[in-house]
């Protein structure tokens, strides 16, 4: 799981190579996750451009690990919404609903917009 990340905020994207770094030091270990789940705010204000950044970033990590199956679920938050960024978010984050939840063997995830 992985929250806040912000695209779009005044500091640099350091966290964006440890996340690749980590996940590659579990694929080697023979532990790469199923999915990855962010939980919110993945934009700064809201704005076009950073959920298309983070879209970007989901985009890589998926072609990354695609012989994996790896998949990026994504709740929305507060500061996705920000500067009417509904409509971006919808248009950009997959699946492109706040409301929706998939399946694994042994759990079903909700994801809600509260």
């Amino acid at each position: 799981m992985i929250s806040d990340v912000h695209f779009g905020a005044d500091k640099a994207r350091t966290c964006d190579a440890q996340f690749r770094t980590w996940l590659a030091g579990l694929k080697t270990a023979g532990k790469l996750p199923r999915f990855v789940i962010c939980l919110g705010d993945v934009a700064e204000h809201g704005h076009e451009d950073e959920e298309k950044q983070y879209r970007a970033f989901c985009d890589e990590l998926e072609t990354l690990y695609s012989a994996d199956n790896l998949k990026v679920y994504t709740a929305i938050g507060n500061h996705d919404l920000y500067n009417s960024g509904w409509q971006y978010w919808k248009e950009n984050v997959y699946p492109g609903t706040s409301f929706y939840h998939f399946k694994t063997n042994a759990f079903s995830w909700y994801f809600l917009d509260s």
